[in-house]
């Protein structure tokens, strides 16, 4: 059997995602995964954990940090 080198589609390490506020909340830190082909990932878990703002931060579709 032959093994298939498979490229990496999507590679994600150590993702943080913080909100300003009055103050600064970290909602998202140290999130890291890569995604080869013909592989599928899923995130799952509890209502408002994280997932959403896991695949917005990877598609650049959070609002710009004000610094």
């Amino acid at each position: 059997m032959k093994s298939h080198s498979s490229s990496t589609l999507l590679e994600v390490r150590n993702l943080k995602v913080s909100f300003q506020g009055i103050e600064t909340v970290t909602v998202l830190s140290g999130i890291s995964f890569s995604i080869r082909e013909s592989e599928t990932l899923a995130l799952v878990g509890e209502t408002g954990c994280g997932k959403s703002v896991v695949a917005h931060a990877i598609m650049h579709l959070l609002p710009p940090s004000q610094k």
